[in-house]
């Protein structure tokens, strides 16, 4: 009997819902340093390029273990879904603890790199000194979510991620403006509060799978892990997080432009950036929707119903994204002058948001589709596409009509959109060439088996 948690609907607005408070869990931090700090702010949102690149190297057990849960689901073996899901955990968990401490030792030379003015590098090496430290509570938090979605419980992320958000928005108050007379800590206060909000996040998700009958997952051995299924997950996690690890690094490199162009173009960046994230928010929750229930479809052998699915969702995404960005953009004044009254960072951020119109049409293609095929498990082919064109469009192309041209910021989001546009293109065609069949990993599992 299918379950009936999986479908649409009941996936895309839970996780729209908690991506939402995410997003919002890593702008607060901007935002709320905005009105401490412009280089404080400015600091920050440069350091969420190092804060998304951990994500990401996370994201391997994430992805892996919820394609391969879902596949599995579909098809009826919910045992091994079951040790998949312990393995992938421990692996995170594991995987969390080395890099924080290769992160935390490698920050200095990190930070010297980016050559940013004085201030701005020691408010970012404040932030980062206590983030790296304890970013194991998102490595862990990040895989507990992707199973409980993965079974459907989609909305049971959404309420912690509530909680955890109003953690952290009361704590950055806190070590903000000093309420009652306790201690301003500044940019180190907003570290601890989302590191803090982090953990305790993940500690409540932890409790709710291990309470969750369905899930089973204390029944069976943690260790020794099951060597296949690391396997497994890095056969999958590994090219799914290519691809984000492409578009961070092709973020760092865009970076590199901006900074020699003043504190005042690196602000307005990092203020649209993190205002066009709740332009592109449904669709990215539609994606992951998407991921998961592909997933599903496709371990069922339901090909034709997912394939569908699949171009009926990214109509609703495009329509959605044109409609929240368009309505960003329409009020972008008043939004920007709630961050900052300097009148050289409002104009840049401004027509920044004015060009995000276009570019946020086009990016639902990419998250959509680009979920879609990793759904079925066919996740190279995203890689290779999206590092050739991240690379050779959205660098490329920041860097020559950006900096060789000399058309500034405008130029920098222009390159941008290209490639957003283009390797979209390209992802259609792949999805409507239907050569994503076949490429089921419990398929392949069976053959060897």
């Amino acid at each position: 009997m299918e379950n009936k948690r999986i479908n649409l609907s009941s996936l895309a607005w839970p996780i729209f819902i908690e991506t939402a408070l995410r997003t919002a869990l890593m702008s607060m931090d901007t935002f709320m340093l905005s009105k401490y700090a412009d280089e404080a702010a400015a600091a920050v949102g440069m350091v969420q390029l190092f804060v998304f690149f951990t994500m990401v190297i996370y994201m391997m057990g994430a992805t892996g273990s919820s394609i391969l849960i879902s596949q599995n689901l579909g098809a009826n073996k919910k045992p091994r879904a079951s040790e998949i899901g312990r393995t992938s955990l421990i692996f995170n968990i594991g995987l969390g603890l080395v890099l924080s401490l290769i992160l935390r030792l490698s920050m200095p030379w990190l930070l010297k790199t980016l050559n940013v003015e004085s201030i701005v590098e020691s408010y970012a090496k404040e932030y980062l000194s206590i983030y790296f430290s304890f970013s194991v509570f998102q490595a862990a938090s990040l895989v507990l979510a992707s199973i409980l979605r993965s079974y459907g419980y989609s909305r049971l992320p959404m309420y912690v991620n509530l909680g955890a958000n109003l953690l952290n928005v009361l704590g950055n108050y806190i070590f903000l403006f000093g309420p009652l007379g306790l201690p301003i800590l500044g940019v180190s206060g907003v570290a601890i509060s989302t590191v803090v909000s982090q953990g305790l996040g993940a500690l409540v998700m932890l409790l709710l799978v291990v309470r969750k009958k369905e899930i089973q997952f204390l029944k069976g051995k943690f260790f020794p892990m099951n060597r296949q299924h690391i396997g497994d997950i890095l056969h999958i996690g590994v090219p799914s997080a290519g691809e984000m690890l492409s578009y961070n690094l092709a973020q760092v490199a865009i970076l590199y432009f901006i900074t020699p162009m003043g504190t005042s173009a690196l602000a307005g960046y990092t203020y649209a950036i993190n205002i066009s994230r709740f332009g592109y928010i449904i669709s990215l929750a539609l994606g992951q929707a998407t991921q998961i229930l592909v997933g599903h479809r496709v371990g069922a052998g339901e090909n034709q119903r997912a394939f569908g699915e699949v171009l009926k969702t990214l109509a609703v995404a495009m329509v959605s994204s044109l409609v929240a960005m368009g309505t960003i953009a329409l009020f972008r004044f008043p939004i920007v002058g709630l961050l900052t009254q300097d009148p050289e960072i409002i104009g840049i951020t401004s027509t920044l948001l004015l060009w995000s119109v276009i570019l946020e049409i086009g990016r639902p293609i990419n998250l959509v589709v680009i979920s879609g095929l990793k759904g079925a498990g066919d996740v190279r082919f995203p890689v290779a596409v999206g590092i050739l064109m991240m690379w050779g469009i959205s660098v490329t192309g920041a860097w020559f009509m950006g900096v060789y041209l000399a058309w500034g910021m405008t130029g920098i989001w222009l390159g941008r959109m290209l490639d957003e546009w283009l390797r979209g293109f390209v992802m259609i065609w792949r999805w409507s060439s239907r050569r994503w069949e076949g490429r089921s990993f419990v398929q392949s599992s069976s053959e060897k088996n």
